[in-house]
């Protein structure tokens, strides 16, 4: 989008009610995984339900920010006017289920980083075996580490197999 501006992509590979699931590519050498909420339209206006469904498809704008959620700051999609929401953010966590569905879900719309994504199990559904994102802090840390704070462009694709 910007000129000067990196470009990082994000390829989002497979879902189910207990998330979607891919990869973040920063550079050749260096690849995370990424796990979001699945995609929903309940109401079948088109739209994802801001509270319960992955961001679409596309090209963000991210800049890093503070928040009262994120004192210590983090990287916030700016612009997802497509999808009505704001607040959207890349950050540590595990679980990115359909809570609606009985899931553990850590999200309500942002992207969180992990280097394995495994059946684990979920002390906050009940002991279910569910599917999530691990190594959060030790992948959000070698995130930080290569992006720093300066701005970016997020593409997100969706190569489903």
């Amino acid at each position: 989008m910007g000129i000067g501006i990196r470009t990082i992509s994000l390829v989002r590979e497979r879902q189910s009610d207990q998330g979607t699931f891919g990869r973040l590519i920063i550079d050749p050498l260096t690849t995370l995984k990424t796990g979001e909420l699945p995609f929903r339209d309940i109401n079948k206006d088109g739209w994802t339900d801001t509270e319960y469904s992955r961001i679409p498809a596309g090209v963000y704008r991210c800049q890093f920010t503070t928040s009262l959620k994120f004192p210590l700051g983090s990287f916030q999609l700016l612009h997802v006017e497509s999808d009505r929401r704001t607040g959207v953010r890349i950050h540590k966590g595990n679980w990115c289920g359909d809570k609606k569905l009985g899931f553990c879900s850590d999200i309500e719309g942002c992207i969180l980083l992990g280097t394995v994504i495994e059946p684990r199990l979920c002390l906050k559904n009940g002991n279910k075996v569910q599917w999530g994102i691990f190594n959060s802090t030790q992948a959000y840390d070698k995130f930080m580490d290569k992006m720093g704070k300066n701005q970016f462009d997020l593409e997100i694709f969706e190569e489903f197999i």
